[in-house]
């Protein structure tokens, strides 16, 4: 009854669960992804504005109409088309707008009180507005739009702020989509297993009464047993019934224990791993066959044999030292290594084997052959870090790999590459011939890419038309060799009368210097600077 009774427990807490489930996505997960896409699309607006303020309006002190440089105008212009932005503001401190992509917002005032309790203090402010809600400013939007205000300082003084609408629309509706087809799928698993659970339990019960019928017959049985035994004791009690019942049993018992190790002799031999005893000197007392298969040895010419001859002396020392701790503490040890002699993966486990006066006397070695496993381990591994789409690997690998390879060449005080590249026009190509034709011109990318660099360098896809090279640095090569190199093989790829488009790459390189170091992100914002002043010298040239 105890065992149904947690059945029907875990039937009820299953039943909490799948109602439980709607409000945690309407009420949590739903506003938690929600505020993630609020953060991205925030974190996004930071880089535009520090990227526009380090190009265009370092050493302005007062923002105002007659000081904005007509060349932040252009790059605005150009990063809202790049960036598919709703819309662009630039506040004085005052809060008024002396620059709006939207030509009728020049002029006015916002009054608001978290643009100068907020924004004027130094602080980013953004909001997510749904389709057909207020803005922050009292406008009502035709889509799912991410409101930032990024404050712009100039020694530590609030000299305006920038304004970005992001419209969010598909990703809200894309993020809200999948979540619902997770949420749903989840809910159908755990009604499955509801329903199973108590298919169980009502199997379970017929089980529990089955078993208590026969526990009764046992009773029943046991019961006329005793009364039996109670009616034999005096005959059990004379003397010569009870030796040659002492004999009997003593030679059954020799029986059965030769019968058992037998068995396990046979168990033994017939196993898939490998089996073998040593003595506390690590030589070899015992091998089955599995083992000697091997080892190359055949019968019994292990006999007289010792560990170190026939394994390496590096093998050997480590193997001892195992061996020693095992007879020093009485514990069985389980270890993983990799074998020297074919790269195989083994789960090997030392256990003590105790004599009659409590000693040990040797110890008993298995080891499990896991190199399957272990593959099957590394391939996970591998998917995890590469990009689906092209092969090379993904944000996650490049931020693994390239934070090792920072520490090497901190290690051997030498210098490193990073190269930021963008494919430029994506936009255009999946809108002219189709988003199956912008995935392929994203593999030809990564294709050159690989084609142009070492096999050893660092290659990644980190955003949508975004690519990542690092590489230690070779001497003879620059960053104006390597993006000649690359601008090479697109000119031949482009003269290719039967492409149907045109690629072109937008490409910043920096270093990085293990005497002055910097983060990768660091790195990166470099990187980027210097690949949209090569954009933004395409656009006007």
């Amino acid at each position: 009854m105890i065992k149904t009774n947690f059945l029907k427990t875990v039937m009820i807490i299953s039943l909490l669960a799948i109602l439980v489930m709607p409000l945690y996505f309407f009420l949590y997960l739903q506003p938690a992804v929600t505020g993630i896409l609020t953060n991205f699309t925030e974190q996004e607006a930071i880089r535009i504005t520090e990227h526009l303020t380090a190009s265009h309006l370092q050493g302005i002190t007062h923002l105002h109409k007659g000081n904005l440089p007509g060349s932040f105008v252009d790059e605005t212009e150009e990063i809202q088309r790049d960036l598919e932005l709703e819309k662009i503001k630039l506040f004085s401190s005052g809060g008024e707008i002396i620059y709006s992509s939207d030509a009728s917002d020049i002029g006015k005032i916002n009054k608001m009180e978290y643009f100068h309790t907020i924004v004027a203090r130094g602080k980013t402010y953004a909001k997510i507005i749904k389709k057909n809600e207020k803005t922050l400013e009292d406008r009502i939007v035709q889509s799912d739009v991410v409101e930032t205000y990024v404050p712009i300082m100039n020694a530590g003084r609030f000299i305006g702020a920038l304004e970005i609408y992001d419209d969010v629309t598909w990703k809200h509706a894309s993020i809200r989509a999948l979540l619902l087809r997770s949420t749903a799928t989840i809910f159908t698993l755990s009604f499955i297993l509801l329903c199973a659970l108590i298919f169980s339990i009502y199997h379970g019960e017929r089980s529990l009464r089955r078993i208590i019928v026969i526990e009764e017959d046992l009773m029943k049985y046991k019961t006329h047993l005793e009364q039996l035994v109670n009616e034999r004791t005096d005959e059990l009690r004379v003397l010569n019934e009870q030796l040659e019942d002492d004999i009997a049993l003593r030679k059954k018992a020799e029986a059965s224990l030769q019968k058992s190790e037998e068995r396990y002799r046979s168990l033994i031999e017939s196993s898939d791993d490998s089996v073998y005893l040593i003595d506390r000197d690590c030589n070899y007392l015992y091998m089955n066959q599995k083992h000697l298969e091997r080892m190359g040895l055949s019968n019994n010419e292990y006999e007289g044999k010792n560990y170190r001859e026939l394994h390496s002396r590096e093998e050997a020392d480590t193997f001892a030292e195992h061996i020693k701790k095992v007879f020093a503490t009485g514990d069985s040890l389980k270890l993983e290594y990799q074998s020297l002699r074919d790269n195989s993966y083994f789960l090997k486990t030392i256990s003590p084997v105790v004599g009659n006066d409590g000693r040990i006397i040797a110890a008993t070695i298995m080891s499990k052959d896991i190199t399957a496993q272990k593959e099957i381990a590394e391939k996970l591994r591998a998917l995890s870090i590469t990009d689906e789409l092209t092969g090379i690997y993904n944000r996650r690998g490049f931020y693994t790999l390239v934070t090792q390879q920072i520490k090497v060449a901190n290690r051997m005080n030498r210098r490193a590459l990073l190269l930021e590249a963008d494919l430029d026009d994506l936009k255009t190509i999946n809108d002219t011939y189709g988003h199956k034709v912008g995935d392929a011109a994203l593999k030809e990318i990564a294709g050159l890419l690989k084609d142009t660099f070492r096999e050893t360098d660092i290659i990644a896809r980190i955003g949508g038309d975004e690519f990542i090279v690092f590489q230690l640095e070779n001497e003879g090569t620059g960053p104006a060799k390597l993006i000649a190199r690359m601008q090479e093989k697109l000119l031949a790829r482009n003269a290719d009368k039967s492409v149907k488009y045109q690629l072109s790459l937008s490409m910043g390189a920096v270093y990085y210097d293990p005497d002055a170091p910097r983060s990768v992100d660091e790195l990166l914002v470099s990187a980027d600077r210097l690949m949209y002043d090569q954009k933004r010298a395409k656009h006007h040239s």
